[in-house]
């Protein structure tokens, strides 16, 4: 079989499979993550320094083939020299027509120049990194993905220095870009309101005070989130403030309203 060959492995069993997704979850990795780990530990062998990369002739290649994640090994320029068959789900290429196309191509063009930096720097010293960046479908459509890139340890093929996994991350990022734009509304609302408004500790530490809030006490807002409500509470009102606290920690009310 000729390096480079990406013809299909023979499927790995269910059993095995889950036996492999166990293993991951003992070493506290992704399936991918362990795949590499294994594949990069068989390269390193002693024993095969000055060997081919013939990664479609071992088990191995049945481990990268059932990954959800994508396996790739390429040359220092970016060069693929095999990648796993993930890439169908995750960017719609078969491997072949990725091991032809120019990285240029894939990489969004706002995401290159940081990932070239990261390349740059790849060395005996920094001998690995992780990044996040967009790969363009084959329908057009960017993707996100989280790849983690190693140096492969004695460079034992020319063709093949650098071994990497990626994961599909889109739905995260959606998620947290979702969430970044619902803080963003928080934040404005909550700084301008005209009237007081603060974040409280269960136990009654001010963990934040908007504008309003502070010039109604005639506080500064670090002044206050160094102390707690009680301390500008008065001593009468404060038992009654604390028994519906405590009602509203148990579940007991949603929420309470007092003078």
């Amino acid at each position: 079989m000729e390096k480079g060959d990406i013809t299909l492995a023979i499927p790995l069993p269910a059993d095995v499979k889950d036996r492999l997704g166990t293993l991951a979850k003992a070493a506290g990795q992704t399936t991918g993550d362990y795949v590499r780990e294994a594949i990069i530990g068989h390269l390193a062998d002693p024993s095969r320094r000055g060997q081919d990369v013939q990664v479609n002739e071992t088990p191995y290649r049945m481990l990268a083939e059932n990954s959800s994640d994508i396996i790739f090994l390429h040359d220092i320029d970016g060069r693929l020299s095999y990648i796993s068959s993930a890439c169908r789900k995750v960017l719609g290429y078969e491997p072949e027509e990725l091991l032809t196309l120019p990285v240029e191509e894939l990489i969004h063009p706002d995401d290159m120049a940081e990932l070239t930096r990261h390349y740059a720097k790849l060395s005996a010293e920094q001998s690995e990194f992780t990044t996040t960046h967009r790969l363009r479908r084959k329908d057009g459509i960017y993707s996100w993905v989280e790849a983690d890139i190693r140096l492969l340890p004695g460079a034992v093929d020319p063709d093949a220095k650098v071994i990497g996994t990626a994961r599909d991350v889109t739905q995260r990022r959606f998620a947290e870009e979702k969430l970044r734009e619902s803080e963003a509304r928080f934040r404005g609302q909550f700084d301008t309101a005209a009237h007081g408004i603060a974040l409280v500790s269960p136990e009654g530490r001010w963990l934040r005070a908007n504008p309003a809030l502070c010039r109604m006490l005639g506080y500064t807002e670090e002044e206050l989130l160094a102390t707690d409500f009680q301390a500008v509470t008065h001593p009468d009102d404060l038992g009654a403030d604390l028994a519906q606290v405590q009602a509203m920690l148990a579940g007991e009310i949603e929420s309470y309203l007092i003078e």
